[in-house]
């Protein structure tokens, strides 16, 4: 029987008063490795995490500051 062990983080760094921005990183850890987002976006604002686990793949998304992340692993198969 495998387990399957996945976890999702959100962190938001020190703002940026120099031109108004915080840093956002949100990270997704699995079988298959693990996978980071970074992106910048408006004071005051959080972004948009979303995470899809299935059999076989997993997909973290991130909207911040009207851009867009998204990274989508495979699991290897045996």
């Amino acid at each position: 029987m495998t387990t399957l062990l996945l976890a999702a983080l959100l962190t938001a760094a020190a703002a940026d008063s120099a031109n108004g921005t915080t840093t956002y990183s949100s990270q997704l850890s699995g079988p298959s490795g693990t996978a980071f987002i970074m992106q910048s976006g408006p004071n005051g604002t959080k972004p948009i995490v979303r995470k899809t686990i299935r059999p076989g793949y997993s997909i973290l998304q991130q909207q911040s500051g009207g851009n867009s992340a998204i990274v989508i692993q495979q699991q290897s198969g045996d």
